[in-house]
């Protein structure tokens, strides 16, 4: 996120970028809510948890595709391809903290 939001003055169409992560965020936690595991309060927690250890990951795997010389570089429609990592990303998130949380509802 910080690297989109990082990128709103620099790169022409980070505003969709922006507006895309924001609406991968609100499907992560519409779908994770459907769970009655993740609506607990250490369920709440696990989920948060995995959500920003994936915006994490997403963020500094996006640094350094985008601005690895330190400046932005652009790569054209194959760059376009490395932005659809934070949905992958943030559905193995959403599917590791559901398990934990209903293992840890199980025992």
């Amino acid at each position: 996120m910080i690297t989109s939001i990082y990128s709103l003055g620099k790169v022409t169409g980070a505003g969709m970028w922006v507006f895309g992560y924001f609406v991968c965020i609100l499907i992560f936690v519409l779908i994770c809510a459907m769970f009655k595991a993740n609506r607990t309060r250490k369920g709440v927690v696990t989920l948060a948890l995995s959500l920003i250890i994936s915006e994490i990951i997403c963020d500094t795997a996006w640094y350094l595709i985008f601005y690895s010389g330190g400046s932005y570089h652009n790569y054209g429609i194959r760059g376009a391809y490395s932005i659809f990592l934070w949905p992958v990303i943030l559905l193995i998130a959403g599917l590791i903290g559901t398990r934990q949380n209903m293992s840890r509802k199980a025992s």
